[in-house]
């Protein structure tokens, strides 16, 4: 083709006719910038194509990952609110007029659940992958910031809790100096056990013991910032549906 072209623009110079050749060569010339108009639309087309490719294949995994992530909240939350409605029933039980320290030796000894539970989102390797093959800008940019912001809350929410369940185990560590907690774990148990409640400090057994479960009851705040963060799920997933289901 290209040795058609420059032929044809040699006869006409051979032949001297000057106004033809410019005008062919015109011609010419736009028929290149139109061929390259049609590649670049045709590139521009393909990758535009790809892009919405990644774009459902990334929702659609991300849908999975924050449906099991809500499934993990509710969960949680539920537990939460079991322990609490527990840790609830022990403060009216040692609140009321008739509590003695008898009646605090056996919650202590027998009936406080020393266990809370923990936050731990594993299900963010498609997130942690987007962003770092730049993937996630890929989406609209409302859409990519309301992602980036519910991960976020997911990686903060893990942070404080973190943090309070550390505050939690120094509480449980202080009183187990003084106070064995009933545990499946305990090296000693049975009389050798008992003896530790002989002749029990009562007023060290109040403060410690109220010091615990106020440490415990500060991690049940918790449970409002998952309500959060599954609301925050459901609403991200409502647009990731519509992605889906184009």
């Amino acid at each position: 083709m290209i040795k058609f072209f420059r032929k044809t623009r040699q006869n006409l110079i051979n032949e001297g006719k000057t106004a033809k050749y410019v005008k062919y060569a015109i011609g010419e010339i736009i028929l290149v910038v139109i061929g390259i108009m049609i590649a670049l639309s045709l590139n521009n087309w393909n990758t535009d194509n790809a892009n919405k490719k990644i774009v459902y294949k990334n929702s659609k995994t991300l849908i999975q990952n924050l449906e099991k992530d809500s499934v993990y909240i509710e969960e949680k939350i539920l537990k939460i609110q079991a322990q609490e409605d527990e840790l609830f029933n022990l403060q009216e039980r040692l609140s009321s007029r008739e509590a003695t320290v008898d009646t605090l030796l056996k919650i202590a000894r027998y009936e406080f659940n020393p266990l809370t539970p923990t936050i731990n989102f594993k299900n963010e390797n498609t997130y942690k992958t987007m962003v770092l093959s730049g993937e996630i800008n890929l989406f609209d940019s409302d859409l990519t910031q309301a992602i980036y912001d519910l991960y976020r809350k997911h990686e903060y929410f893990e942070t404080i809790s973190e943090d309070n369940f550390k505050s939690y185990v120094e509480a449980i560590q202080n009183y187990q100096e003084s106070f064995p907690i009933k545990n499946r774990n305990n090296t000693i148990n049975g009389p050798l056990q008992d003896m530790l409640w002989q002749d029990v400090n009562a007023k060290e057994l109040i403060a410690k013991f109220n010091k615990l479960t106020v440490s415990k009851r500060i991690g049940y705040e918790r449970k409002a910032g998952l309500e959060d963060l599954l609301k925050g799920n459901s609403a991200l997933l409502v647009e990731l549906r519509k992605i889906e289901n184009r």
